[in-house]
């Protein structure tokens, strides 16, 4: 243990070095989450004969449908808690308000997303391609972009890590 110790001293001396290997290990992280999350959508978009357009105002109405159906279930919650409040039992009012905080969440959830989609909805009109193949193709584009940069993060992140191993095992040589 006081091996190891004494390396982590010694290698902490290139902090710069090991930030960078982090730093370049967390965006190839965050590019490999980006890629992988692209797909999915794309791929359903372009498999149904869509454009992105359409599927953002499908998710649009969608996301508005299941907000008035949740609010209606909370309503109707509501109201049969007032309603039966004196017959339910202290369980059965748990329950109940259990269910009403549920769907209370999931309304906020939807209005989340659906803000969402509002605020991208003049990117896609401007910038979403309108067609499915041209979809198809700027994934892949997308994808191909990512690849790159990831493959170029890696090769840095490896050659900080090397540095820091060398210089560490230079130093303790010394």
């Amino acid at each position: 243990m006081k091996s190891f110790l004494t390396i982590v001293i010694y290698s902490l001396r290139y902090k710069w070095s090991i930030a960078g290997a982090t730093i370049a290990a967390l965006l190839i992280a965050i590019l490999w989450g980006a890629s992988i999350s692209t797909v999915y959508p794309v791929v359903e978009i372009v498999l149904d004969g869509k454009t992105g357009n359409i599927w953002l105002t499908e998710e649009i109405d969608k996301a508005e449908q299941q907000i008035d159906r949740l609010q209606q279930e909370v309503d109707q919650l509501q109201q049969q808690q007032h309603l039966d409040q004196l017959e339910l039992d202290v369980n059965e009012q748990i329950v109940l308000q259990h269910q009403i905080e549920r769907n209370q969440s999931r309304i906020a959830a939807e209005r989340k997303a659906l803000e969402w989609y509002r605020r991208m909805e003049p990117f896609f009109q401007k910038y979403a391609p309108q067609s499915p193949y041209g979809t198809l193709l700027m994934a892949i584009g997308w994808l191909l972009a990512t690849s790159l940069i990831k493959g170029c993060l890696l090769i840095i992140s490896t050659q900080l890590v090397a540095r820091v191993a060398h210089r560490t095992v230079s130093d303790l040589r010394r």
